[in-house]
Protein backbone atom coordinates (compact mmCIF):
# COMPACT_ATOMS: atom_id res chain seq x y z
CA UNK A 1 0.00 0.00 0.00
CA UNK A 2 1.31 3.45 -1.26
CA UNK A 3 1.18 5.36 2.18
CA UNK A 4 3.74 8.08 1.18
CA UNK A 5 0.42 8.87 -1.09
CA UNK A 6 -1.91 9.58 1.66
CA UNK A 7 -2.88 13.06 1.94
CA UNK A 8 -5.56 12.65 5.56
CA UNK A 9 -7.24 10.17 7.02
CA UNK A 10 -10.20 10.40 9.95
CA UNK A 11 -10.40 7.17 11.41
CA UNK A 12 -14.23 8.71 12.51
CA UNK A 13 -13.76 7.36 16.05
CA UNK A 14 -15.22 10.97 17.21
CA UNK A 15 -17.79 13.48 16.31
CA UNK A 16 -14.67 16.13 15.61
CA UNK A 17 -12.66 13.50 13.81
CA UNK A 18 -8.73 14.86 13.46
CA UNK A 19 -6.43 14.61 10.59
CA UNK A 20 -4.39 11.27 11.48
CA UNK A 21 -2.31 11.48 8.08
CA UNK A 22 1.02 11.42 8.63
CA UNK A 23 1.96 14.37 6.48
CA UNK A 24 0.14 16.79 9.83
CA UNK A 25 -1.84 18.69 7.74
CA UNK A 26 -4.83 19.27 10.17
CA UNK A 27 -7.32 18.85 8.08
CA UNK A 28 -10.13 18.22 11.21
CA UNK A 29 -13.12 17.27 10.31
CA UNK A 30 -16.29 19.68 11.82
CA UNK A 31 -19.58 18.24 12.33
CA UNK A 32 -23.09 18.74 12.64
CA UNK A 33 -25.62 17.50 14.71
CA UNK A 34 -23.53 14.66 15.65
CA UNK A 35 -23.31 13.46 19.57
CA UNK A 36 -20.58 11.39 20.57
CA UNK A 37 -22.60 9.57 23.77
CA UNK A 38 -24.83 8.14 20.74
CA UNK A 39 -23.28 8.56 17.46
CA UNK A 40 -19.66 6.77 18.10
CA UNK A 41 -20.43 3.34 17.49
CA UNK A 42 -18.10 -0.17 17.15
CA UNK A 43 -16.02 -0.14 13.86
CA UNK A 44 -15.41 -2.17 11.24
CA UNK A 45 -13.00 -4.51 13.60
CA UNK A 46 -12.78 -4.84 17.29
CA UNK A 47 -10.42 -2.22 17.73
CA UNK A 48 -12.10 0.71 16.16
CA UNK A 49 -14.69 2.72 16.23
CA UNK A 50 -17.15 4.84 13.43
CA UNK A 51 -19.08 7.49 13.23
CA UNK A 52 -23.25 6.92 12.65
CA UNK A 53 -25.01 9.38 10.90
CA UNK A 54 -28.93 9.82 11.09
CA UNK A 55 -29.82 10.89 7.33
CA UNK A 56 -31.24 13.51 8.32
CA UNK A 57 -29.51 16.56 10.70
CA UNK A 58 -26.10 14.91 10.97
CA UNK A 59 -22.39 15.56 8.76
CA UNK A 60 -19.19 16.55 8.50
CA UNK A 61 -17.44 19.15 6.80
CA UNK A 62 -13.48 19.08 6.49
CA UNK A 63 -12.77 22.82 5.53
CA UNK A 64 -9.11 22.78 4.84
CA UNK A 65 -9.43 20.75 2.09
CA UNK A 66 -12.40 22.27 0.37
CA UNK A 67 -10.95 23.26 -2.66
CA UNK A 68 -7.53 20.66 -2.47
CA UNK A 69 -8.54 18.58 -5.77
CA UNK A 70 -8.28 21.79 -7.88
CA UNK A 71 -5.95 21.01 -10.92
CA UNK A 72 -4.65 17.33 -9.77
CA UNK A 73 -4.78 14.48 -12.76
CA UNK A 74 -4.98 11.52 -10.10
CA UNK A 75 -6.37 10.89 -6.82
CA UNK A 76 -8.83 8.49 -5.00
CA UNK A 77 -11.83 8.44 -2.17
CA UNK A 78 -11.86 5.42 0.52
CA UNK A 79 -14.01 4.82 3.10
CA UNK A 80 -15.97 2.42 4.66
CA UNK A 81 -19.51 1.91 4.94
CA UNK A 82 -22.65 -0.55 6.88
CA UNK A 83 -26.59 0.63 6.35
CA UNK A 84 -29.97 -1.11 6.09
CA UNK A 85 -31.95 1.83 4.96
CA UNK A 86 -32.86 2.00 1.17
CA UNK A 87 -31.49 5.12 -0.04
CA UNK A 88 -31.08 7.32 -3.45
CA UNK A 89 -28.64 10.32 -3.88
CA UNK A 90 -26.79 10.42 -0.41
CA UNK A 91 -23.36 11.85 0.07
CA UNK A 92 -20.65 9.16 1.27
CA UNK A 93 -17.41 11.52 0.65
CA UNK A 94 -16.49 13.89 -1.63
CA UNK A 95 -16.55 17.72 -3.04
CA UNK A 96 -20.08 18.50 -3.95
CA UNK A 97 -21.74 21.09 -5.92
CA UNK A 98 -21.17 21.64 -9.48
CA UNK A 99 -17.80 19.74 -9.98
CA UNK A 100 -19.54 16.70 -8.44
CA UNK A 101 -15.94 14.18 -7.04
CA UNK A 102 -17.53 12.07 -4.78
CA UNK A 103 -17.99 8.52 -3.79
CA UNK A 104 -22.06 8.49 -2.86
CA UNK A 105 -25.10 6.43 -2.52
CA UNK A 106 -27.09 6.10 -6.03
CA UNK A 107 -30.39 5.46 -6.81
CA UNK A 108 -32.18 2.51 -4.60
CA UNK A 109 -28.67 2.08 -2.35
CA UNK A 110 -26.09 1.39 -5.37
CA UNK A 111 -22.83 2.70 -4.77
CA UNK A 112 -21.55 5.28 -7.62
CA UNK A 113 -17.92 6.80 -7.91
CA UNK A 114 -18.91 10.42 -9.91
CA UNK A 115 -16.50 12.65 -11.16
CA UNK A 116 -17.93 15.61 -13.63
CA UNK A 117 -19.93 13.54 -16.30
CA UNK A 118 -18.15 10.13 -15.32
CA UNK A 119 -19.78 7.89 -12.79
CA UNK A 120 -19.01 4.17 -12.23
CA UNK A 121 -21.79 2.08 -10.36
CA UNK A 122 -22.24 -1.10 -8.59
CA UNK A 123 -24.69 -3.36 -10.15
CA UNK A 124 -26.09 -4.08 -7.11
CA UNK A 125 -27.20 -2.38 -3.69
CA UNK A 126 -25.44 -2.48 -0.69
CA UNK A 127 -27.90 -1.87 2.07
CA UNK A 128 -27.35 -5.85 3.31
CA UNK A 129 -26.56 -4.28 7.24
CA UNK A 130 -22.58 -5.50 6.57
CA UNK A 131 -19.57 -3.62 6.48
CA UNK A 132 -18.19 -2.71 2.67
CA UNK A 133 -15.14 -0.99 1.79
CA UNK A 134 -15.79 1.68 -1.20
CA UNK A 135 -12.79 3.25 -3.34
CA UNK A 136 -13.03 5.78 -5.97
CA UNK A 137 -9.57 6.40 -8.10
CA UNK A 138 -9.34 8.57 -10.97
CA UNK A 139 -6.25 9.08 -13.66
CA UNK A 140 -6.82 11.25 -16.44
CA UNK A 141 -3.55 10.23 -17.86
CA UNK A 142 -5.60 6.51 -18.74
CA UNK A 143 -7.12 6.97 -22.39
CA UNK A 144 -10.35 4.95 -21.04
CA UNK A 145 -11.38 3.50 -17.76
CA UNK A 146 -9.72 6.11 -15.86
CA UNK A 147 -12.95 6.31 -13.24
CA UNK A 148 -13.16 3.03 -11.40
CA UNK A 149 -15.12 2.06 -8.51
CA UNK A 150 -13.79 -1.08 -5.83
CA UNK A 151 -15.34 -2.52 -3.35
CA UNK A 152 -14.01 -5.24 -1.24
CA UNK A 153 -11.49 -4.98 -2.79
CA UNK A 154 -13.17 -5.87 -5.94
CA UNK A 155 -12.87 -3.41 -9.46
CA UNK A 156 -16.85 -3.16 -9.99
CA UNK A 157 -17.14 -0.91 -12.51
CA UNK A 158 -15.41 2.25 -14.49
CA UNK A 159 -16.13 5.21 -16.64
CA UNK A 160 -14.53 7.77 -18.71
CA UNK A 161 -14.02 11.04 -17.88
CA UNK A 162 -11.26 13.62 -19.90
CA UNK A 163 -11.76 16.73 -18.18
CA UNK A 164 -8.93 17.90 -14.99
CA UNK A 165 -10.74 18.28 -11.74
CA UNK A 166 -11.80 22.28 -11.47
CA UNK A 167 -13.67 22.56 -7.93
CA UNK A 168 -13.50 25.30 -4.65
CA UNK A 169 -16.43 22.89 -3.87
CA UNK A 170 -16.91 21.93 -0.19
CA UNK A 171 -15.85 18.50 1.00
CA UNK A 172 -18.44 16.37 3.61
CA UNK A 173 -18.72 13.25 5.16
CA UNK A 174 -22.56 11.76 4.74
CA UNK A 175 -23.62 15.07 2.85
CA UNK A 176 -24.08 16.09 -0.76
CA UNK A 177 -24.09 19.66 0.37
CA UNK A 178 -22.95 21.59 2.43
CA UNK A 179 -25.74 23.83 3.26
CA UNK A 180 -27.41 20.97 4.74
CA UNK A 181 -30.58 20.49 2.67
CA UNK A 182 -32.74 17.75 3.33
CA UNK A 183 -32.54 14.64 1.54
CA UNK A 184 -29.27 14.73 0.16
CA UNK A 185 -27.40 12.77 3.59
CA UNK A 186 -26.25 9.32 4.14
CA UNK A 187 -28.14 7.04 6.87
CA UNK A 188 -25.42 4.63 8.24
CA UNK A 189 -22.09 3.98 9.60
CA UNK A 190 -18.46 5.59 7.84
CA UNK A 191 -15.68 4.33 8.94
CA UNK A 192 -11.69 4.46 8.00
CA UNK A 193 -11.84 8.02 5.70
CA UNK A 194 -8.93 8.08 3.56
CA UNK A 195 -7.84 10.76 0.82
CA UNK A 196 -4.78 9.49 -1.90
CA UNK A 197 -3.11 11.78 -4.28
CA UNK A 198 -2.59 9.09 -6.91
CA UNK A 199 -4.93 6.73 -8.41
CA UNK A 200 -4.92 3.24 -6.26
CA UNK A 201 -4.57 0.20 -8.90
CA UNK A 202 -6.65 -3.08 -8.46
CA UNK A 203 -3.77 -4.71 -5.94
CA UNK A 204 -3.24 -1.47 -4.00
CA UNK A 205 -7.36 -1.39 -3.52
CA UNK A 206 -7.14 -5.21 -2.46
CA UNK A 207 -4.60 -4.51 -0.33
CA UNK A 208 -5.77 -1.68 1.41
CA UNK A 209 -9.43 -3.76 2.02
CA UNK A 210 -7.62 -6.58 3.68
CA UNK A 211 -5.30 -4.60 6.00
CA UNK A 212 -7.79 -2.24 6.96
CA UNK A 213 -9.94 -5.10 7.54
CA UNK A 214 -7.52 -6.60 9.82
CA UNK A 215 -6.42 -3.10 11.65
CA UNK A 216 -2.96 -2.83 10.60
CA UNK A 217 -3.46 0.21 9.09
Amino acid sequence: MREDHLVSCWDMSTNNPPDLGFRGLGNDGVSTGLVAATDIVQGIHGKSMATEFDGATEWINVPGIDDWPNGKSALSLCCWIKFTVNQSARGLIGWWYAADFRLRIGTNSVVDFRIGGGSAVSPLAYNDGSWHHVVGAFDISLAVDNVKLFIDGALIDTANWTTPIATIDPFAISNAGLDGSAGLKFAGVVDDVRIYDTALTNLQATDLYVASRQGRL
